[in-house]
């Protein structure tokens, strides 16, 4: 896929998916000759997004835990975002690995 694709908006969705291993991103990126501040930029906001859900998340649900009141909007949110990019991740793994036994 990267070889067809290795724009800026595709690395950062794929930094952003759970599950996705950023080894193959940055090894493609290397070899499909990305410029640095593209690779750089995608990988700052890509990450940036996910650690700010992740975080988002444990941090809410440490404070449910302590006011004893987990079933708060602004708890529940993050959690589902990070459960929505868990089930992305997944359907676009599959769909990859899918496309690679098809060719």
């Amino acid at each position: 896929m990267l070889e067809q694709r290795s724009d800026f908006m595709t690395q950062c969705a794929m930094r952003i998916l759970p599950g996705f291993p950023h080894s193959v991103i940055n090894f493609a990126a290397g070899l499909r000759g990305i410029s640095l501040k593209t690779y750089l930029l995608a990988a700052t906001l890509g990450l940036a997004v996910k650690w700010g859900v992740y975080s988002s998340a444990i941090y809410g649900a440490l404070e449910a835990i302590e006011e004893e009141n987990a079933l708060q909007f602004d708890v529940l949110l993050p959690l589902i975002a990070l459960a929505l990019l868990l089930l992305a991740g997944a359907w676009y793994r599959r769909r990859i690995e899918a496309a690679r036994n098809v060719h």
